[in-house]
């Protein structure tokens, strides 16, 4: 199969560096496109021209949830540093929620799954699974 050509939108710039030194090499997703502004990538109108959306939960004036809203059922993975908004984001049926600060396997992994998953809407990824793990809190949450 293809590369997943993804698109990350995180309103922190540092974040967009971290996660393509983290990217770099890998035979499963490219980001091929940048927006740290949610309304420029609204205003964009992209919302189906990419195989995989990567994206902040938390940004100003539009948040995560409200662009995953849009995308339908297209896939996409949440990154967040907020535990509190877990319960929303999974209601929202990302194909993963990888928390910050990232790490190479984690991020690896949820494009893993991502990879695996091509072809499939959000809503048959819902059916096949309602349990999330995330590892990087302390405990597990399902």
């Amino acid at each position: 199969m293809k590369k997943l050509k993804a698109v990350l939108l995180d309103d922190d710039p540092f974040i967009h560096e971290i996660i393509e030194d983290l990217m770099r090499g890998s035979s499963l997703v490219e980001i091929v496109g940048w927006f740290s502004c949610p309304k420029k990538f609204l205003m964009a109108g992209i919302e189906s021209k990419y195989d995989l959306y990567v994206l902040d939960i938390v940004m100003p004036h539009v948040n995560g949830f409200m662009i995953a809203e849009r995308l339908k059922s297209r896939p996409f993975i949440f990154i967040t540093e907020v535990s509190v908004m877990l319960q929303d984001a999974i209601e929202l049926g990302p194909v993963d929620i990888v928390m910050k600060p990232i790490r190479k396997e984690r991020l690896d992994s949820a494009f893993e799954k991502a990879y695996k998953l091509q072809g499939k809407s959000n809503q048959d990824l819902q059916k096949k699974s309602n349990c999330f793990m995330l590892q990087e809190l302390k405990g597990k949450l399902k």
